[in-house]
């Protein structure tokens, strides 16, 4: 029997804090070899996209994938069982955002300086909100700096900042003046040109990049001490990787090495330090974290008795 379980039925069972606790137990396998990623796949039809995240926890002996056409429409992760690949759930994936907060705040909290306290948030869209939230998780925020190129947008922001998460916070006319002495770079742009510059970079700031993957300039990438990836596989093996991309034209012209970039487990399992200098946290938009939400939020749901058997044969 097939468990189908719908946004109803799970949405209540993993919060903030709940999805970062079970993230941090799948980048732990990761960092011990028992995640299998998997490249992330992507189709266009009729003008939709179609996308594919998947990934094993052999350690749970589980896997799957999640299928979606976008941020507006729902999302599905089936669930199996390894190695008999019996077939468990399909669950309805109302976490992708909370995915999204949960793996920046896990950066933040491995890789930012324990006492940084300024914030700089680049971008005002859906996420950013939820990603300072994730901040706050980890970090006694004193300050937020925000910027948007829409000056209504930022202004939203900052009173949502205030309203919601009770932080000081204030709206910038320009990137430079929000990033400039802030410890936390937070990035989430749809942009096609670098929205931050390395130069404006303290020389211990920690910069969280869960956007376009344009929106850090070169020197961000030169100057950082230390580069870290929630996963090289998703992060890398992507159908439409471009040359213009900062970080790709890095690795090809051999300044930086992909092959030493750690992921985001090493670093947990405290395999690599914390650094001292500029560090760059990227995060490529999931794939065994997906699986491992999904799973968490199936078992649960079993347990309650939610859902409903289904039979395909």
């Amino acid at each position: 029997m097939v468990r189908l379980l719908k946004s109803s039925e799970v949405e209540d069972l993993l919060d903030l804090r709940g999805v970062m606790d079970c993230l941090a137990d799948a980048f732990a396998q990761q960092a011990q070899g028992q995640v299998q990623a998997w490249p992330p796949g992507m189709m266009r039809s009729g003008g939709a996209i179609f996308l594919l995240r998947a990934g094993g926890l052999s350690g749970e002996a589980r896997m799957g994938v999640r299928s979606t056409t976008g941020p507006h429409n729902p999302s599905f992760v089936t669930v199996y069982e390894t190695p008999t690949g019996r077939p468990l759930g399909i669950v309805s994936y109302p976490f992708s955002d909370l995915r999204l907060h949960a793996s920046a705040a896990l950066g933040i909290d491995h890789l930012a300086k324990p006492d940084a306290q300024r914030v700089a948030m680049i971008g005002s869209g859906r996420n950013a909100l939820g990603l300072l939230q994730g901040a706050s998780l980890v970090r006694s925020i004193a300050d937020v700096r925000v910027y948007s190129p829409n000056p209504e947008h930022r202004a939203h922001l900052v009173a949502e900042v205030e309203a919601k998460l009770g932080l000081a916070a204030t709206a910038t006319a320009s990137a430079r003046e929000a990033v400039e002495d802030a410890e936390i770079i937070i990035v989430a742009t749809s942009s096609n040109e670098p929205t931050v510059q390395g130069a404006w970079l303290r020389p211990d700031a920690h910069v969280t990049s869960i956007g376009s993957r344009m929106e850090l300039d070169e020197d961000v990438y030169r100057r950082a001490e230390l580069i870290v990836a929630n996963s090289k596989v998703h992060e890398w093996n992507v159908l439409e990787i471009e040359d213009a991309w900062p970080i790709v034209r890095l690795a090809r012209a051999g300044v930086l090495d992909w092959e030493r970039v750690p992921e985001l487990g090493q670093v947990i399992a405290g395999k690599i330090p914390r650094p001292t200098g500029i560090s760059v946290y990227r995060d490529a938009r999931g794939g065994f974290d997906d699986v491992a939400l999904a799973v968490r939020a199936y078992e649960r749901a079993v347990a309650l008795g939610r859902g409903t058997d289904w039979d395909p044969e």
